[in-house]
């Protein structure tokens, strides 16, 4: 039996890697997939029951037609295809989108998505505050486009900025304690710090691991998946793009 491989994406519906259906399903990873309503002349929709076997919803009704876009699949491609295989129904083009993807599509610019609002904070080495916005560029066709309003601290004031260790060693010599923490804090700080170091040495949970500069395991997004949120990872291409034009 051959294996279902899906394209995991992003938020932006960008493709960023491949996965098995069973392992989409239990990482709970983005994917894509259609779903198609069939109406007859009287405006009545039909709609199907889903197995009692499906691992996912089992017994519900469902649209029409519904499946898992294909790695290389495009969407209407995929419309088409399911229409065939589930309901016999052969269309010799896409049938018309009732649902865009939001928020990109409608204010997509040659084929790509509008990423989102974005603000960075630089604390090293370039400290700064970047934001990037969507824009709307002028004219009379809406066209949205990133502008980006960078803040640069020695830009901004045309002076060195000490590494943060100068600062502290500067203050030390001069007897100036303020940007440094009391005794009692420190203390307080290894009192928790060898509570778990007493935990981790009498249990060993396992371990998520990934690989070396990647944002981490799929069980991190799972974390928050639990609450319906997610990371806004920045190493991806809009992200590439926002690092180009602030300099860093």
């Amino acid at each position: 039996m051959s294996r279902e491989i899906f394209d995991v994406v992003n938020e932006r519906d960008e493709v960023i890697g491949q996965q098995e259906r069973s392992e989409v399903h239990r990482l709970g990873l983005l994917h894509r997939a259609v779903h198609v309503l069939v109406f007859n002349a009287a405006g009545q929709v039909f709609l199907q029951k889903r197995s009692l076997t499906k691992d996912r919803q089992p017994g519900l009704w469902d649209s029409s037609a519904s499946g898992h876009v294909d790695t290389g699949e495009d969407y209407d491609a995929c419309a088409v295809r399911e229409l065939g295989e589930e309901i016999g129904l052969q269309l010799s083009a896409a049938p018309q989108r009732l649902f865009k993807l939001a928020p990109g599509v409608l204010f997509a610019a040659a084929g790509k998505l509008v990423t989102h609002n974005v603000l960075v904070l630089r604390v090293q080495p370039k400290e700064g505050i970047s934001l990037l916005i969507n824009a709307k560029i002028p004219g009379n066709v809406t066209r949205i486009a990133p502008a980006n309003m960078d803040f640069n601290y020695d830009i901004a004031f045309g002076s060195y900025s000490p590494e943060a260790y100068e600062r502290l060693l500067l203050d030390a010599i001069l007897g100036d304690s303020t940007l440094f923490i009391r005794d009692d804090e420190v203390e307080g700080s290894w009192r928790i710090i060898d509570s778990i170091k007493a935990g981790w040495s009498s249990y060993h949970p396992p371990l998520a691991m990934y690989p070396a500069g990647t944002w981490g395991p799929p069980e991190a997004a799972q974390l928050l998946r639990r609450e319906n949120r997610n990371w806004d990872a920045l190493i991806d291409n809009s992200a590439r793009e926002l690092i180009i034009d602030a300099d860093y």
